[in-house]
C-alpha cells in the first residue's frame, strides 16, 4: 500500500481576462461589509473571476517577494530583531502563494493582498512589528520620464515655429 500523497493541485495557468458585456454584470457590493453600496462588475467569461472595482489595484506575486527580500535586508542590521531566516522567508512567501487567486491584480484588490501578506508575516515572525513590516514595502514605481515635456524652453523661437509648420 502507498503513502497517501499530497493535494498538490496545479496552478491554474494565467490568463487574459475577458470582460462580460455590459448587459452580462453582476449586482455585488463595491465596498466589502458596507451597506448600500451595490453596483454592477464585470466579470472574466473565461474564468468567472469577478473584478475588485476597488480604486487601489492589485499586485503580482513578485512585489511581495520584494518586501520580504527589503524586510530581511533592514532585519540584517537591525539591533532589537533577530535576522530573516531563510525558512521564514520561505514559508511567508508560500503562506501567500497558497491564497488563490492572490497575484491576480484582476479580482484581488491590493488592501487584501496587504491584510494577507502581514497576516502571513506575523504568523511567521510574531517578533516584529507591523509599523517595521509596513517601512519595508517597495516603493510604487516612478514614471521613467515627467508626463510633460516643454520643447518650447529648449528650443529658439526659430525652431518652433518650423516645428509648427511640420506638425
Amino acid at each position: 500500500m502507498s503513502s497517501p500523497q499530497p493535494d498538490e493541485r496545479p496552478a491554474p495557468r494565467p490568463h487574459e481576462h475577458r470582460l462580460s458585456r455590459s448587459d452580462q454584470r453582476i449586482w455585488l457590493e463595491r465596498v466589502p461589509d458596507e451597506a448600500a453600496t451595490m453596483g454592477l462588475h464585470p466579470y472574466c467569461v473565461d474564468c468567472g473571476a469577478v473584478r475588485s472595482m476597488l480604486p487601489t489595484r492589485g499586485r503580482p506575486t513578485g512585489f511581495f517577494e520584494r518586501w520580504v527580500m527589503n524586510l530581511t535586508s533592514i532585519l540584517e542590521d537591525h539591533p532589537k530583531y533577530a535576522k530573516m531566516a531563510q525558512v521564514h522567508r520561505h514559508l511567508i512567501v508560500r503562506a501567500v502563494e497558497a491564497v488563490p487567486d492572490f497575484g491576480d491584480p484582476f479580482s484581488m484588490p491590493f488592501d487584501t493582498q496587504r491584510a494577507l501578506f502581514l497576516t502571513a508575516v506575523q504568523r511567521v515572525r510574531r517578533d516584529i512589528p507591523l509599523e517595521l513590516v509596513e517601512d519595508a514595502m517597495p516603493p510604487e514605481p516612478g514614471r521613467l520620464r515627467p508626463a510633460l515635456i516643454n520643447f518650447a524652453s529648449t528650443m529658439s523661437p526659430k525652431e518652433v515655429r518650423s516645428e509648427n509648420r511640420l506638425a
